[in-house]
């Protein structure tokens, strides 16, 4: 089971970095996507195997989940200017341009975070 755990937790690492690094290079609505779920999939593999975190290990979770949450709300704010743009409004609408700007807001927190790197 132990090795088993470590395959695991290492396969998923894995696929956060690069997601982290493609999400940080271009940050658009699928790589940002792709992030989040290779987050998510890392974070429970963590809970359902029962690994322990030491002092770093948590600090460095901690941080995955600040940044799966930061990415959540830019993925919202594409969710939402996607529905927006369905529904038919012009792209000058006010509800579009405040949607848009809160996307750039988090989307700049983001690229900052990333640009730090993996914390694990």
């Amino acid at each position: 089971m132990e090795q088993y755990a470590r395959t695991e937790l290492a396969v998923r690492l894995d696929r956060v970095r690069k997601e982290w690094a493609r999400a940080a290079a271009h940050p658009d609505d699928e790589a940002i996507h792709d992030l989040r779920v290779a987050i998510r999939r890392l974070s429970q593999a963590y809970r359902v195997l029962g690994v322990q975190a030491g002092e770093d290990g948590g600090k460095a979770r901690a941080k995955l989940r600040e940044v799966r949450q930061l990415a959540g709300e830019v993925r919202d704010c594409d969710i939402a200017l996607d529905l927006l743009q369905k529904a038919g409004l012009p792209p000058d609408n006010p509800a579009l341009a405040k949607v848009r700007r809160k996307r750039h807001e988090a989307s700049g927190r983001l690229a900052r975070l990333l640009s730090k790197g993996v914390p694990v």
